[in-house]
């Protein structure tokens, strides 16, 4: 195959892909020193790498997407006039894959908001799991908030827990804890991480084969950012495990037969809070979350998303006491006061509450394990704060 001429000064080729789809370049060695440490290291006669002791041979980096090293050599190479004013999604996923492979990030500053703008509509949607490793890697605290909570709500989790390695590194997710001020100290940007994450979370699975999949069948295993994998794994079990004990903790005000009833009509009646717990039990027997240990319970609900378990449960019907009815002298029904219907008797409302309240902040604490790399990316990219 012909080499692609990168610059006319060359003194390199780079074999870049795989197979067919294998590109060859004529670069300068100097231009990817000064555009990357990782290269500067591995072409360095000192270095040890395989790739600096190839020298006039072709150097192959068989993991890289060509299309998305072209347009980092264009970048690094001062061929701005030929870098691309837009990306279809995949290329800015591929493109950001290299930047921090070879941490040259810092190179994308001019293009990147021309890149993101057109996708940021589509952070929530099904397909564009992406979008967390895109904001990992350009340190976006709003793009990613965004794209990981939708990720704790749908993961389904088969076989045991397992930590996906992304770009050939993985991390140990870290203890998930916020600071006390977290919430008040929270900026929209902030807000749109932890709504990134909720994106994941509710639409990926891990499969027996132990990779993790999106709802719409794509991997993800290289597309969800280093470590985050594990969190958000974590995360559906938590979640999971704390819905659960929603559902008990009903179950439980309800057998105390201490107290008055918890019927909220005028006058109490026990008859009402014995249909209200026992469709309340049936229900919850019908999904297999009563009775039961909490562990138990929660390992055969394994391969059940949050969002699929939170549907179910917010589906159960509920049987209340029937409003006695008043008649007047003729005969004709006379309209029953509020406060003595028992349509409000009925644990649906407060139960939903409860079941929608439980993953909220899970993303926030992903987005504060992780804020320190997310601060640096974007350090690399010229901005100074970061929002908490």
């Amino acid at each position: 195959m012909e080499p692609i001429p990168i610059d006319a000064n060359a003194d390199l080729t780079l074999v870049i892909g795989v197979d067919e789809e294998a590109k060859k370049f004529r670069v300068s060695s100097k231009a990817m020193s000064l555009a990357s440490p990782v290269w500067r290291a591995m072409l360095s006669p000192k270095s040890g790498f395989k790739e600096a002791s190839l020298d006039h041979e072709d150097i192959p980096f068989p993991e890289d997407s060509p299309q998305a090293v072209f347009i980092v050599f264009l970048i690094c190479h001062m061929r701005f006039q030929d870098v691309p004013e837009t990306l279809e999604f995949e290329q800015l996923v591929d493109v950001c894959a290299v930047c921090d492979k070879y941490d040259c990030v810092s190179l994308l500053r001019p293009w990147l908001s021309k890149w993101v703008e057109p996708w940021k509509k589509s952070v929530t949607r099904s397909g564009f799991e992406e979008w967390a490793y895109i904001a990992w890697v350009i340190g976006e605290y709003a793009l990613f908030h965004f794209s990981i909570p939708f990720a704790i709500v749908g993961v389904d989790f088969h076989m045991r827990l397992v930590y996906i390695s992304v770009q050939g590194r993985d991390l140990p997710p870290p203890h998930l804890t916020r600071s006390e001020n977290a919430d008040s100290n929270r900026t929209d940007s902030a807000d749109a991480f932890r709504d990134a994450t909720d994106q994941i979370v509710s639409t990926c699975t891990i499969k027996e084969s132990r990779q993790c999949w999106s709802a719409s069948g794509e991997l993800l295993d290289d597309a969800l950012p280093h470590g985050i994998a594990g969190s958000i794994l974590q995360a559906r079990k938590e979640a999971v495990a704390d819905m659960i004990r929603v559902c008990h903790a009903w179950v439980k005000r309800f057998k105390i037969s201490s107290g008055p009833p918890l019927c909220k009509a005028k006058p109490q009646s026990e008859e009402c809070d014995t249909l209200v717990c026992g469709s309340l039990m049936r229900g919850l027997q019908s999904l297999s979350i009563w009775p039961g240990n909490l562990n138990h319970i929660t390992g055969t609900l394994a391969s059940e998303s949050v969002q699929d378990l939170s549907t179910k449960i917010k589906a159960l019907g509920c049987h209340v006491y029937p409003t006695p009815r008043e008649y007047t002298p003729y005969g004709h029904v006379i309209e029953a006061r509020q406060e003595c219907k028992h349509d409000r008797c009925s644990f649906a409302i407060d139960l939903h509450d409860e079941i929608n309240c439980v993953v909220k902040g899970k993303a926030s604490d992903i987005m504060y394990s992780y804020r320190t790399h997310l601060e640096t990316q974007r350090k690399k990219l010229g901005a100074s704060e970061t929002p908490l």
